[in-house]
């Protein structure tokens, strides 16, 4: 049955004919949490702000740009405990994890009003500093033909320190219970070791590392011992498993982020029996 995990990143639409939710619509609290008011919505089915202080080469007030593009939770209907889940991801990634008084996600005006207005406090506050602050993010949902959802949140951002800082975050949801998926729900102990070793093939042929060549020595697995782990940072994808290591994870900032991705053909013969990925064996 392998043609089930044939499966494409899909727009809002596709995820629900694909299942992902089942019912007439979101539950009230989900239609209350409207989202920010200049919020533009895409034909794609996601929304987009976009702020900004000042002009680029503004030597007095300096430049600054807060921008997000994230899918809309309001349009993923149904009331099953993956919808709910999905939709309120959404919501915690776009706020940053950023909660109000009440415990609720941030919308991302309010963000981007504390963004610009810390720029401008430091500018005024340190006129000799850098100037041109930004922040990108981008948030992507990709379903699989059963049902299981991964999202995806990718994060840039300079906020006058020396460098800036890139970051990707995966999170995948079981398709029956909407629970954040870790490694251990989907592989069979017993095929711990050997996904680990296929992994550690494919993050060498990445970086060019010879088979037994020590790892800590080529800069990575630092205060490690140079072993060989698969990150916690992953996503089930139409390709199979993405692992992915932000910068700092497990070699120093220069040598940047690390992604791999190991098909499924590598992957299927590890997978928990029972687990949440079973259904597509």
């Amino acid at each position: 049955m392998r043609g089930r995990w044939r499966a494409a990143a899909l727009p809002l639409a596709g995820m629900v004919a694909a299942g992902l939710a089942a019912g007439c619509g979101p539950r009230g609290a989900d239609r209350a949490a409207a989202p920010a008011a200049d919020a533009v919505a895409t034909r794609s089915g996601k929304l987009h702000l976009a702020r900004a202080r000042g002009a680029p080469g503004d030597t007095i007030t300096g430049h600054a740009t807060y921008e997000v593009e994230w899918p809309d939770p309001a349009a993923i209907p149904g009331t099953s405990r993956l919808a709910d889940s999905v939709r309120l991801a959404i919501r915690w990634a776009a706020a940053e994890s950023a909660a109000d008084g009440a415990g609720r996600p941030l919308p991302p005006d309010s963000l981007a009003a504390r963004f610009l207005a810390s720029h401008a406090r430091t500018v005024r506050e340190f006129p000799h500093g850098p100037r041109e602050w930004s922040i990108r993010r981008r948030i992507t949902l990709e379903t699989l033909a059963f049902g299981l959802v991964t999202l995806r949140t990718e994060d840039e951002r300079h906020e006058g320190g020396a460098h800036g800082m890139a970051t990707t975050i995966y999170t995948s949801f079981d398709p029956k219970t909407g629970v954040r998926l870790r490694l251990a729900d989907v592989i069979d102990p017993a095929g711990r070791d050997s996904l680990r070793a296929a992994g550690e093939r494919a993050f060498r042929a990445a970086h060019a590392i010879a088979p037994g060549a020590d790892l800590e020595a080529a800069g990575f697995f630092t205060g490690k011992g140079g072993r060989f782990e698969l990150s916690d940072n992953f996503g089930v994808t139409r390709a199979g498993l993405v692992f992915h290591w932000n910068p700092y994870d497990i070699a120093p900032y220069s040598s940047g982020p690390s992604t791999i991705t190991l098909p499924w053909d590598e992957v299927r013969p590890h997978l928990k029996a029972d687990g949440p990925l079973a259904m597509g064996r």
